[in-house]
């Protein structure tokens, strides 16, 4: 009997042990929980539709006309005083060398804010009557577009400005302003309707 027992519990241990070594299900390995899922930004990205270049605006003396005005009343304002500012200090249509400038301090479009007229000049030392100034215009570094079209559409050149400023870590140093290339009285044509758009700008402090 103890014999017929024997190879029995060897074949029992043998089996047992192969399937202790072979048989047992795998274990899978734990995933790794230190790994870090980086967020993604998705902020949409700002589109220019305008060129915006960075441009150093030399000291310039202008005859200016200023007043309160608000967006109702700007062309009526411009109207009035364009066609006679330079008159103020003698000039003649020749004597100009550059296009008349409108200038912005503290834009708004719900409240009057102040706007100058100006006609660039040479002379810095020209008589100039009343009600007009003999003045230095802003200077230094500035960011400029150039805008073609007419004066209802000028929105966007002004949101990409804006935009530039705050993607470069700029900030206004001083009022805007608009020079009027092409005169709407001799050129019918809107779209080729020139104006060049200025941003005079510093760093933000601390950027």
């Amino acid at each position: 009997m103890k014999n017929q027992i024997l190879p029995f519990a060897i074949a029992m241990a043998l089996s047992i042990t192969l399937v202790n070594c072979g048989g047992e299900e795998k274990k899978e390995e734990p995933e790794n929980t230190d790994t870090v899922e980086v967020a993604k930004d998705t902020t949409p990205v700002y589109e220019y539709t305008y060129k915006i270049d960075e441009v150093e605006v030399a000291p310039r003396w202008a005859i200016t006309v200023g007043d309160s005005t608000n967006v109702n009343n700007l062309s009526a304002f411009f109207m009035k005083h364009m066609p006679t500012v330079g008159k103020l200090g003698g000039m003649k249509p020749a004597d100009m060398t550059e296009a008349p400038i409108g200038l912005y301090y503290g834009f708004s479009t719900d409240k009057n804010f102040y706007t100058k007229v100006a006609v660039v000049v040479k002379d810095s030392t020209l008589k100039v009557k009343a009600p007009g100034k003999l003045e230095k215009l802003p200077s230094g570094k500035a960011i400029k577009i150039v805008y073609m079209g007419d004066y209802e559409n000028m929105t966007k050149a002004y949101e990409d400005l804006g935009a530039y400023m705050t993607e470069k870590g700029l900030m206004p140093a001083g009022p805007s302003w608009e020079q009027y290339v092409t005169d709407p009285g001799t050129e019918k044509d809107t779209t080729k309707w020139e104006t060049d758009i200025y941003f005079p700008v510093a760093p933000v402090p601390g950027k």
